[in-house]
């Protein structure tokens, strides 16, 4: 109902805000092009219509999306100008998961400096803060360091994000902590099975 709301009402926020909502849960179930569709339909209204948080809510929903397909080149050119929003507007929480967003794409990309630089800043952010997802956070850190042949600092890291998945209780964040324990295992040399 909200994604249905007339152009130009009060309620156009939260028709964009439900519009990219709506496209990050069909991104996270697999409907990547039905998400896509709605996540660009978002943004194209945000960057018309949009106010206050709303056009930085569009870019880190959508990047979110991008980012879990695995389209870093689309999720970049997203998260590139949500983060400049935010520094623009002083918005730390949403920084916070832009940053570390763009950060893990970024590494997965082939910029590992660039990226361990931006999850770095996001995750000392996210633990001050006491953010829920800073251990998925540190999960990516983990993973930035074994693609840069760092397997110690991997296995530190990844152990810091199960340590702090439980702390939180949160079991999503302990399950990708847990995988990623699994990954750093497995890429040692040799393997530690």
């Amino acid at each position: 109902e909200a994604v249905d709301g007339e152009s130009g009402t009060p309620s156009t926020d939260v028709g964009i805000q439900s519009r990219v909502c709506l496209a990050r849960t069909l991104g996270q179930l697999g409907a990547f092009a039905e998400g896509r569709r709605h996540g660009e339909e978002a943004l194209r209204l945000a960057t018309l219509e949009g106010r206050g948080a709303t056009p930085i809510i569009v870019h880190g929903r959508l990047g979110d999306l991008y980012l879990a397909q695995g389209d870093l080149e689309h999720a970049i050119r997203v998260l590139e100008p949500g983060l400049a929003l935010c520094r623009a507007s002083g918005n730390r929480n949403w920084w916070q998961v832009i940053a570390a967003n763009l950060g893990s794409a970024s590494a997965l990309q082939g910029r590992l400096a660039e990226g361990r630089a931006l999850l770095e800043e996001a995750i000392s952010e996210s633990i001050r803060t006491g953010a829920r997802h800073a251990s998925h956070r540190v999960v990516w850190l983990s993973e930035v360091c074994r693609l840069a042949g760092r397997g110690e600092e991997a296995w530190q890291h990844a152990r810091q994000a199960l340590d702090l998945a439980r702390q939180l209780k949160a079991h999503g964040d302990e399950a990708h902590a847990l995988h990623q324990l699994g990954v750093v295992h497995a890429h040692a040399d040799p393997p530690d099975v």
